[in-house]
């Protein structure tokens, strides 16, 4: 019998100091993403995950895990060992919880060893392990490189980069299908290199004897338009009250991996993510998942009330057809929710995507989130989305709210009031630790106050500290990621886990250091000032 247990890795290795403030989201949703094929096919009693422990709407939920913090991932992963006896384990992981990734892998090693399979991916793995000119590249921080290094132990069985939806599926087969001592990496690539339909761009990497080894997909393309709806098939855990709603489920377009651009700093970047997929059946696509989330609320007997946050690193991508027709699908069939996603401030200050959003909001639209990042206008002018940038130089110590009417800043004030008009409330999201000095952190901050009390926008604000991400090249950074993002002794890692969402002291972007922990308390008293629903 399959049994299986589905976790994604913690990042911070210490307990939480005081209420978290920042807008990360409870439900591991790249994870469900990642795993709804296997979910479906349990839930429908099909092949050996219908005979899994996920087989019912408790033993999922009783499988599926995340917490931001080890103790806690801990607490739930030990009594789960003893009582599932998983022969599979699935893990996520982004490049500050890969260090999370290893102390979950060891644990369940230790507890199983070799009758258990440990298979890791994620976006850390896609931007560390990957295909270049059909050749397999190792960055220093992938998980294979680190076990081969003899820097970790041979923790993770399977190293899974790029599409995992059916691939997911068929190691589960694999591994049903081997016992005692089949149950090995080995044993499971051969069954996937004999299995040449397996749809998805993906390549498995496994050591076999000291030697790397890797099979790569046939490059079948995913049917998205028919695969399973995650809010259907996992509990809805996430509230967020900006909707004023009781839970919020999250959807998605399945239009890309990341990002249409590839601003620098950010592993969402388009380059390391693939380009678009799938547009011109986009809409009907998430309207499918807004829909099937709509009819939860009238289905289950309790009385909650439910949104939807839209996941796309932009909605629909932008494209003002895509949300034309969204809004013709909303009309003719009706939905019931209210909803929302993520633009560019570029994007919602486009007239035509401006008539487009204004009949969105007609249809359901109430919350848009918007990466606002810098206050300092050269580095605001070196983001690809900011596609109205000034790229002259401009003085050193110039804030964006100094700059011409058409500076980043500004703009993103027009969009605000935009929003604001159109009874949409807004977002914004901070990217702190780019460059810029504690002088611009602290005018952002209380520009953003100024705002609130003006045009009553935003509602939410979400800051982040810039993190090194490997995105595919060998930076030289000795610690490939393996060691935690902040140590725990550092004093000011409560303040730093509480205020932002993601940051990290030892992998800050090159030149740049975290903020000191009298310029992250005058911050975390500025920020406490506004207004942010979270």
């Amino acid at each position: 019998m399959l049994r299986v247990l589905a976790i994604s890795a913690p990042h911070w290795q210490f307990r939480p100091v005081g209420h978290e403030q920042h807008l990360n989201s409870s439900t591991p949703f790249s994870l469900q993403n990642a795993i709804r094929v296997c979910a479906h096919d349990a839930r429908q009693g099909i092949g050996v995950w219908g005979r899994s422990n996920w087989n019912s709407a408790g033993g999922l939920a009783n499988a599926v895990f995340m917490s931001d913090y080890l103790h806690e991932t801990f607490a739930w992963l030990d009594p789960a060992l003893a009582s599932v006896r998983p022969n599979l384990v699935l893990i996520g992981a982004m490049s500050i919880s890969f260090p999370g990734a290893v102390q979950v892998a060891t644990r369940i090693k230790q507890a199983l060893g070799s009758k258990v399979i440990v298979v890791i991916g994620g976006k850390h793995v896609i931007e560390t392990t990957y295909l270049s000119a059909g050749e397999l590249r190792l960055h220093p921080g992938s998980p294979i490189a680190a076990m081969d290094r003899g820097d970790i132990g041979p923790i993770f069985d399977l190293v899974v980069s790029g599409d995992g939806e059916e691939l997911i599926r068929e190691i589960g087969v694999a591994v049903a299908g081997l016992t005692g001592t089949e149950l090995n990496a080995s044993n499971i690539a051969t069954y996937l290199a004999e299995n040449l339909c397996i749809r998805g761009d993906w390549t498995t990497a496994w050591l076999d004897g000291g030697a790397v080894r890797h099979v790569t997909s046939p490059k079948l393309p995913l049917d998205y338009d028919n695969l399973p709806v995650p809010a259907a098939l996992f509990q809805v855990t996430s509230t967020f009250p900006v909707f004023r709603t009781d839970l919020t489920a999250h959807a998605y377009s399945d239009t890309s991996k990341g990002c249409i651009y590839s601003c620098g700093f950010c592993s969402e970047a388009q380059a390391i993510n693939g380009k678009l997929q799938g547009m011109a059946t986009a809409h009907q696509r998430l309207f499918r998942q807004l829909h099937t989330i709509a009819n939860l609320a009238q289905t289950q007997a309790s009385e909650a009330t439910i949104s939807a946050f839209v996941e796309d690193s932009i909605l629909l991508q932008g494209n003002a057809a895509s949300l034309a027709r969204l809004s013709d699908l909303i009309e003719t069939q009706g939905l019931g929710i209210v909803f929302g996603g993520q633009l560019t401030v570029d994007m919602v200050n486009d007239p035509n995507r401006q008539v487009q959003i204004a009949r969105l909001a007609d249809n359901g639209l109430r919350y848009l989130f918007m990466g606002l990042e810098t206050p300092d206008e050269d580095l605001a002018a070196a983001m690809h989305k900011n596609r109205g940038a000034s790229r002259g130089s401009h003085k050193s110590d110039l804030l964006c709210s100094d700059a011409t009417d058409n500076g980043w800043v500004h703009r993103s004030e027009r969009a605000l009031r935009f929003l604001a008009g159109a009874g949409i409330d807004c977002g914004l999201s901070l990217l702190f630790g780019l460059g810029e000095s504690q002088t611009q952190r602290v005018a952002l901050l209380e520009l953003i106050g100024a705002w609130q009390r003006d045009v009553g926008q935003p509602k939410c604000i979400s800051m982040n500290w810039a993190v090194q991400h490997p995105l595919r090249q060998p930076q030289g950074n000795k610690n490939h990621y393996l060691a935690w993002a902040i140590d725990e002794q550092d004093l000011r890692a409560p303040v730093i886990s509480r205020i932002f969402g993601e940051a990290s002291t030892r992998y800050c972007m090159p030149g740049v250091s975290m903020a000191s922990l009298a310029e992250l308390q005058v911050l975390d008293g500025l920020y406490q000032k506004l207004n942010s629903i979270v």
